[in-house]
Parts: structure tokens; sequence; C-alpha cells
């Protein structure tokens, strides 16, 4: 299908998940984050701008890209809980582990912050010259996956983790919680079709859209699959 029909059905039926895409037209990386069919965070870098943007910007820019014959883009479903902690590393709040502390003391006091806010939340490991390690994902005291980006790191095994920062003392350590308040998908989430507080510009109206979403409760989840570039 297009890409617009697929963001409908992902609207439509409140679907949680991550969509990635990468240009090599347009040299460029984005990823938009998505909380129950809107857009929770979404980010965007190419080598005509040194800095990435961040937010309602950055999906503009992907949006514009997205369907380019030369655009890889690939989707996949989260659970609710998953992409709240994720979001946690755009909307939360740091915490940094004191200076000199030995890493896995680090973890522990940020893997603690976590916990007592009660709330979804992130920890960033990072080598001695701040190259990621790996990602965790938390909701209060639950591990709920590991991303790893080293291959001395099990993402099936938090042991691994306190395996490497045996070998790795120095590493940094850093840590992200976000308490959503009752009303926060109205203040930090996006329609990923244009309509927001913030921007006229839309591509169905509330009717259709809620006419969209009854339609996708009667006929079941929908499914993410990779999206296909155009032929």
């Amino acid at each position: 299908q297009p890409i617009l029909p697929q963001l409908l059905k992902i609207e439509a039926a409140r679907i949680s998940g991550c969509i990635k895409m990468e240009s090599s037209r347009y040299k460029s990386r984005s990823a938009a984050l998505i909380y129950r069919g809107r857009v929770i965070a979404c980010v965007y870098g190419s080598k005509a701008n040194p800095e990435q943007i961040f937010g309602m910007q950055a999906y503009s820019a992907m949006m514009s890209e997205i369907s380019s014959v030369n655009s890889k883009v690939v989707s996949y479903a989260l659970d609710d809980k998953v992409a709240l902690s994720a979001a946690s590393m755009f909307h939360g709040q740091v915490f940094n582990a004191s200076a000199g502390k030995d890493a896995k003391v680090s973890l522990k006091s940020c893997l603690q912050f976590i916990e007592d806010n009660v709330a979804p939340g992130s920890v960033a490991v990072a080598d001695q010259s701040g190259k990621p390690v790996c990602f965790l994902y938390l909701s209060g005291g639950s591990l709920l996956g590991i991303n790893s980006l080293n291959s001395s790191v099990n993402e099936k095994d938090i042991r691994s983790v306190l395996q490497y920062l045996n070998k790795s003392p120095q590493s940094r350590i850093m840590s992200n919680s976000f308490a959503p308040e009752q009303d926060f998908e109205s203040a930090l989430t996006f329609s990923m079709l244009g309509q927001s507080n913030h921007s006229s510009a839309s591509v169905c109206s509330d009717t259709e859209l809620a006419a969209l979403r009854n339609s996708a409760k009667l006929a079941g989840t929908y499914s993410l699959r990779p999206i296909e570039a155009p032929q």
C-alpha cells in the first residue's frame, strides 16, 4: 500500500510502534516513535544539516522524503509501556549518576531513580569515549527490554550488562524518567496526519478519522509490516 493509507490505519487503530526511514537520495535518517497512533517523538538527521532536529519539524522533514523511491522504510509494533519508556529520552527528567562512581553503582542509582518515580524510564550505557553500548527500557521497577549496540551485551540478559560494566568500570550511565500527566497525550503527541493543536493542516477531518477508528475496532487490530519502497 502507499504510505498514507498505512498511516491512517496506524492512527485509527491506535497502534504504538516505531517507523524508521533511511534515504539514500537525501542522505538522511529519521525515526518516529508512535504512542497509540500519535507521534510522541521524532528525530531527523541528514548530511545537509549537521545538527539533528526533533519533534514536529523532524516529522515534517521525514514525511517529505518518505515516499521517495530511494527511501527505505521499516515499521515495528511496540507495547505501549515500551513506547513511553523510549519517549522518556525526549520528554523525561534526566538523572546523571555522580562522576567518579563505579559504573555498577551508577547503574543501580539510575535504576533506583526510575523505580522511585514509579514511571516509565530508560537507562543509557555508553563506553568511556561516549559511544553507546546499550539502552535499558523500564517501567517503574520492571525491566521491559534491552537494546544492545555491543556484542558483549545480550539483549535478553541483564547479567551481561553487569559483566560488561565489570570489565569497563569507567562506562558512563545516564537515565531518564517520564511521569505522564493525565492529559499528556494532547500536550506531548501530535497526529500522524497533520492534525494537532499547533497546526491547522490536516489530511482528513476529525469526523472522517473518528469513522475510520470505529471501522478499525470492528475489523480488529492491524498488523504492521515493513514498508516496501514504491517501484
